[in-house]
């Protein structure tokens, strides 16, 4: 780090589990707390892949675009 203050390069402090990091994580979530409102969650695996499917296609374009 020591090189990059050398530098002049400015580091910013961030949370180590920032969504910025990984932005499907963001997606990940609205999709789980999507499914995790139903009533009747999937209790089969082919049931879970059908439903991740359908949401996925589903994402808000103003969410992927974020």
């Amino acid at each position: 780090m020591h090189y990059l203050y050398q530098e002049g390069i400015e580091i910013m402090d961030w949370p180590t589990r920032s969504p910025d990091f990984n932005p499907i994580e963001r997606m990940w979530d609205y999709i789980h707390r999507r499914i995790s409102q139903r009533q009747n969650r999937p209790l089969t695996l082919p049931d879970l892949t059908q439903l991740l499917t359908l949401k996925c296609k589903g994402l808000p374009q103003e969410l992927i675009a974020t």
